[in-house]
């Protein structure tokens, strides 16, 4: 049961008895928005200050109450001037709907529609529209104060019609009441039955003085109920309270810690997709050129082709024919530059190889990354997934470098993060990454690990003050480094241990490239798996 006619009903009756239960009346002192979806008034006498906030999003609404409200000094929107200083006269409830009004003094009244995502705020003075909140519901423009509430009929021929009909016994009834009373007449044939169990659920809601806000398991949220909390198991019952403005309060707070966990989750998930789509899209590319250079570029080929029938070759043609001795002596067309003798052209296409080759490596370990990055985005999906503390969640999206809407706020730092016994071990993701890691981010006193004489991951220990770095930490970074290097298939690796001041960038040097001036020690360890 979440915000239906019964609730706003005993919260209109609520909000009269403390508007007119005390010494002295209450003005309107302030009213403002501080988003588009949020309206607060604040009401005040000389003793106290009470504020009503209305959250209006467009996937949930709901009211409420506070003794004290804090405003921005920025993004904040005066509404309903009108209204200001203008004294409170009454709460009256509509009857059998889901709006009431708070009255004002010359004629004013305030209604509170609340109708899921169609409710809004609208003022009135005597029958005129003055104003509303939410100028995008067009139909509120042309409504009257008048057509508003219900007279309900709970003659039994009505309800039984009504069941007839599959409709709801009572008109009042959302699909939560309709649930429960499912569930009271499952058992129950005879429709005279199932109406006289219509009629007293509906005396049971509307006399209600106890409301629960109970976590509801399939809908993974929050709802508010006038049941006896005796129809809900114990684990699901969070709170239950006698007072109907403290209820809606309860409920918005606890729904929305839930909704903006789901919503987070969702816009990680978001980032998480796209990131993994891109990365399937690279690898897909990768693999295509890779078969292409394997298969069809054959320069090295070409150019032992050309070698063994140099002096057959006559100069300045674009193209020669010549037998293919890596493929059953089949004529194969190979081209040239006309400019260049036969030999020139041999080394041409001997660059070209090499060249391949590089590229055909640089492809693998490209690849070979990207799916390591898929496993790490696979798992990071899987712990969103199963993560329920909306504080760490928010860690997280800061850690990605997300803002709350899930988009990229600063760059993916070059590392991949690791701990052991409370130090940081960062170890640098690819060639470039490398040299960002250990000249942007290596400080002379980090301890610097590499795989020896083979291509690998930098890898920094980080240095923390008056503390000396364990063996064991040691050891595990140093399996790291051998993991993420050539020999990362090998029983034992030796990694070069040195602190970082000993690490300088050779001018020229390729991407990854540095120059050791002193290894300190090295490691025969076996690669992390």
């Amino acid at each position: 049961m979440h915000l239906t006619a019964y609730f706003i009903s005993d919260q209109a009756n609520e909000l009269n008895n403390y508007f007119r239960g005390g010494d002295e009346p209450h003005y309107l002192a302030e009213c403002y928005s501080q988003n588009r979806d949020e309206v607060i008034f604040g009401f005040a006498n000389s003793s106290n200050e009470f504020y009503i906030k209305a959250s209006f999003d467009p996937k949930y609404s709901f009211l409420s109450f506070h003794s004290d409200q804090s405003r921005a000094n920025r993004n904040s929107v005066e509404l309903f001037t009108e209204l200001l200083d203008k004294k409170v006269v009454g709460v009256s409830e509509i009857r059998n709907e889901r709006a009431f009004t708070i009255d004002f003094t010359d004629g004013f009244r305030l209604l509170f529609k609340l109708f899921g995502n169609r409710s809004n705020i609208l003022l009135f003075k005597e029958e005129e529209l003055i104003s509303l909140f939410r100028n995008d519901l067009q139909a509120d423009k042309d409504l009257n104060l008048n057509d508003l509430g219900n007279v309900l009929d709970l003659s039994t021929e009505s309800i039984i019609q009504r069941l007839k009909e599959n409709k709801p016994p009572i008109v009042l009834w959302d699909k939560d009441i309709l649930k429960v009373f499912k569930e009271k007449t499952q058992a129950i044939e005879d429709i005279n039955d199932q109406a006289e169990a219509a009629l007293s659920l509906h005396d049971e809601l509307s006399e209600s003085d106890q409301y629960s806000v109970i976590f509801d398991q399939e809908k993974s949220n929050y709802i508010l109920s006038l049941l006896n909390p005796e129809h809900y198991e114990n684990d699901n019952v969070k709170f239950v309270t006698k007072d109907p403005l403290e209820a809606s309060t309860k409920l918005f707070y606890s729904f929305i810690g839930v909704f903006a966990l789901s919503e987070l989750k969702k816009k990680i998930n978001s980032y998480i997709d796209k990131r993994l789509k891109q990365t399937r899209s690279y690898i897909k590319k990768s693999e295509k050129r890779l078969e292409y250079l394997e298969n069809e570029a054959r320069f090295r080929q070409f150019g032992d082709i050309l070698m063994a029938n140099m002096h057959s070759i006559s100069p300045g043609i674009k193209k020669v024919e010549l037998q293919d001795f890596y493929n059953n002596n089949q004529l194969v067309e190979i081209p040239l530059k006309k400019g260049l003798s036969p030999q020139k052209n041999a080394e041409n296409y001997y660059r070209k190889a090499k060249n391949q080759e590089k590229e055909i490596e640089m492809l693998f370990e490209k690849i070979e990354e990207s799916n390591e990055r898929i496993d790490e985005l696979d798992s990071l999906k899987k712990f969103i997934q199963n993560e329920n503390d909306l504080k760490a969640l928010k860690k997280t999206v800061k850690n990605l470098g997300l803002d709350s809407k899930g988009r990229q706020t600063e760059i993916i730092k070059p590392y991949k993060p690791y701990e052991k016994d409370g130090f940081q071990i960062w170890v640098g993701k690819n060639a470039s990454a490398n040299d960002e890691l250990t000249l942007k981010y290596g400080y002379k006193e980090d301890l610097w690990l590499h795989a020896k004489d083979v291509p690998g991951s930098h890898v920094l220990i980080k240095h923390q003050s008056g503390r000396e770095i364990p063996r064991a930490v040691i050891e595990y970074a140093a399996a790291l480094a051998a993991k993420y290097s050539k020999r990362k298939n090998e029983t034992l690796c030796p990694v070069i241990v040195t602190p970082k001041k000993y690490i300088r960038k050779v001018k020229g040097s390729p991407a990854g490239a540095v120059k050791v001036d002193k290894e300190e020690a090295v490691l025969m360890i076996e690669p992390a798996p």
